[in-house]
């Protein structure tokens, strides 16, 4: 395997040219955002063929602290989608890893070459769309969510009795219990509620804790529109405009088309 590290510049100067991790950048695309997927477009919305790790990379990360550490951080969770987005609709797309590195995924990218991770550079996501969102669940939120009255609340603890999995007090059967109803979703779904419980996690409202584990903002199931594969549907959490397919963040939550 080509050293990341040695063309680390080479890399991400392709990278650049075909777009494909322009969304691990942070860089607008210059391609027509409508134009739909396709390896060289990031892909928001996880498809069946790029929705959790493949093969070996499924168990790469057992037992390591930096994958750990960073399941319990906003942002690094946040930098593991944008891998897999960038990976796009087929599931690979050069470069990525070299994208990961930059930003808060970089531990974690580190293991993968360290460890000689081959099944997870750059044709598969490092990690399962339930992960993210049981740990997003499970985090403190901050005060600027919740209040001064409510410290130490996650989103689990928010919703309280209304979560749709019983929650325990026991912080492993919880995330046990988390990840069997989350498979019961489609990844698109998945998405959806690890949207607005990253939101809450932000420091935006906590009520979008409540939308986290919604049926009517987050459907069961979820039909993604060919032609809008780089930006959220209706329904999901949204910092500003252009995140949406339809053009119109309103508090936080995408209009419809």
């Amino acid at each position: 395997m080509l050293s990341h590290r040695v063309a680390l510049v080479s890399l991400l100067a392709a990278a650049l040219a075909s777009g494909g991790c322009n969304a691990v950048l942070g860089i607008d695309e210059a391609h027509d955002r409508n134009a739909g997927g396709g390896s060289n477009h990031s892909q928001l919305i996880p498809t069946a063929t790029c929705a959790s790790p493949h093969g070996n990379c499924a168990t790469c990360f057992d037992g390591s602290k930096s994958y750990t550490d960073c399941l319990a951080n906003h942002d690094c969770r946040k930098a593991l989608d944008d891998y897999r987005q960038c990976l796009g609709f087929s599931c690979h797309e050069d470069g990525c890893l070299d994208a990961l590195e930059l930003n808060a995924g970089r531990a974690v990218a580190d293991w993968v070459t360290t460890e000689s991770c081959t099944d997870c550079v750059d044709n598969s996501p490092l990690a399962d769309m339930c992960d993210l969102y049981c740990a997003c669940m499970e985090q403190v939120l901050p005060a600027s969510a919740v209040g001064a009255d409510m410290q130490s609340k996650t989103c689990e603890s928010f919703n309280g009795s209304e979560l749709p999995w019983t929650s325990t007090g026991n912080a492993s059967a919880d995330r046990v219990a988390c990840k069997t109803a989350c498979k019961a979703l489609d990844a698109g779904s998945v998405h959806c509620r690890w949207s607005h419980c990253e939101l809450a996690n932000s420091g935006e409202l906590a009520s979008h804790c409540r939308h986290a584990v919604s049926d009517t903002f987050c459907p069961k199931k979820t039909t993604a529109n060919a032609d809008c594969t780089d930006r959220a549907l209706g329904g999901w959490g949204c910092h500003q405009d252009t995140d949406c397919c339809s053009g119109t963040c309103t508090e936080h939550i995408c209009a419809d088309f």
